[in-house]
């Protein structure tokens, strides 16, 4: 949602599901350099980039790794202040 790919409707859809299935919707409170740092050692690292599978929509998926660093920083900041 905040890089102008998936609609806020989409994502709240998901995360209804997503409640009506038990899961947690919420990030526990982690420390954002901590999980930047483990984030860098994932399987999904190509060319010292981090590559993430982003929705596009409900059931439709892209990999990229064009996702800023300060981008990730603010969504896992933010992360505890979401409703």
């Amino acid at each position: 949602v905040k890089m102008g790919i998936l609609a806020e409707g989409d994502l709240i859809r998901l995360k209804r599901v997503i409640e009506k299935a038990g899961l947690p919707t919420e990030m526990p409170n982690l420390k954002v350099d901590k999980v930047i740092q483990a984030m860098r050692h994932d399987k999904k690292v190509l060319n010292d980039k981090v590559r993430f599978v982003l929705l596009k929509s409900i059931g439709d998926v892209f990999i990229t790794d064009e996702v800023s660093p300060s981008l990730i920083e603010e969504v896992l900041a933010g992360a505890d202040e979401e409703t």
